[in-house]
């Protein structure tokens, strides 16, 4: 972003919000923006989130300008930088639709309020119970387990903690 511009009034004047931006975030780097009221921070996330385009200079998200990245991406970049993101890993035996191991919520993002680790280890029991209650069909079906684990994983979250993480079930076949 070299620079954000926008009219205020009705004389059509113009008011310059960012001004020779240069933000560069790499993979797993966690970076705050902080400053007084009126400094542009609003508008800098208006601009990365694409919601505003800036006059000069692009915006990259993985290599892609910003514009070109489709609706959907956005959409779920947004609900994961609310919400975080829940990955229930199990691994099921594909012959026989049995558990191999303990099932696994892994949480990036997704903090409770008390900050307690006892909603993901519940949530791996509670999982393990609703899996052993399928059918066998059901286990040996990668994709339906893939749904079912993910509805029952939002619900649990939803009502345990009343967050709505993006869940991304990962079902590995042994």
């Amino acid at each position: 972003i070299k620079s954000y511009s926008r009219g205020v009034g009705g004389a059509g004047g113009r008011i310059t919000a960012l001004a020779g931006v240069t933000l560069a975030i790499e993979p797993g780097e966690t970076v705050g923006v902080i400053g007084p009221n009126g400094a542009g921070k609003t508008t800098l996330f208006g601009c990365l989130l694409g919601f505003l385009r800036p006059d000069s200079g692009r915006i990259l998200i993985d290599g892609t300008r910003v514009g070109e990245v489709g609706d959907e991406v956005i959409r779920d970049r947004k609900h994961i930088a609310i919400d975080g993101l829940v990955v229930p890993v199990v691994a099921i035996n594909a012959k026989t639709g049995v558990i191999e191991g303990v099932p696994e919520l892994v949480a990036r993002g997704f903090v409770t309020a008390d900050g307690s680790a006892d909603v993901l280890l519940d949530g791996a029991i509670a999982l393990t119970a609703m899996i052993e209650e399928c059918s066998v069909e059901e286990r040996t079906d990668p994709g339906v387990m893939q749904e079912r684990i993910r509805a029952e994983v939002r619900k649990y979250l939803k009502k345990r903690t009343g967050r709505r993480p993006m869940v991304v079930p990962v079902v590995i076949e042994i």
